[in-house]
């Protein structure tokens, strides 16, 4: 309440010159409104951290176990975690079935140049392959 109150006296001063206790919450403001956008930022980051996290601790894998003597699954020969190019090559596969079923021959795209991109938070966009729909449809 007593920032108020300062305000309104200062805004009372008829000398025309700007207030000190103005000018200082205007710069705190702009101060704040840069650290909600960091702030903001930060979020946006640490979501996609989490969501790494998340797809890492929750990967699945394959295991090839033996049938014993005793008909039971017994000890396996190896773990088979997906790796990031197992990963890669299965996402691609779903776009170009994607882009087939979609677009290749639909009536919307005819004679359009498509891109297929590859996005990894290591290594950014990456354009892996360009696509044409069909002309003639």
């Amino acid at each position: 309440m007593k920032l108020i109150e300062k305000l309104e006296q200062n805004k009372k001063q008829k000398d025309g010159k700007q207030p000190k206790n103005e000018y200082k919450i205007k710069c705190m403001e702009q101060s704040i409104a840069v650290m909600t956008e960091t702030i903001d930022e930060m979020k946006k980051v640490i979501s996609r951290m989490k969501s790494n996290f998340d797809a890492h601790v929750n990967r699945q894998f394959t295991e090839i176990r033996v049938i014993e003597k005793d008909g039971k699954w017994g000890d396996y020969s190896g773990t088979f975690y997906f790796d990031e190019n197992d990963e890669k090559e299965i996402v691609l596969e779903k776009a170009k079935k994607h882009f087939d079923k979609h677009f290749k021959n639909g009536i919307h795209h005819k004679s359009k140049k498509l891109g297929l991109f590859l996005f990894s938070p290591r290594s950014g966009k990456q354009l892996i392959e360009e696509m044409k729909t069909n002309p003639n449809e």
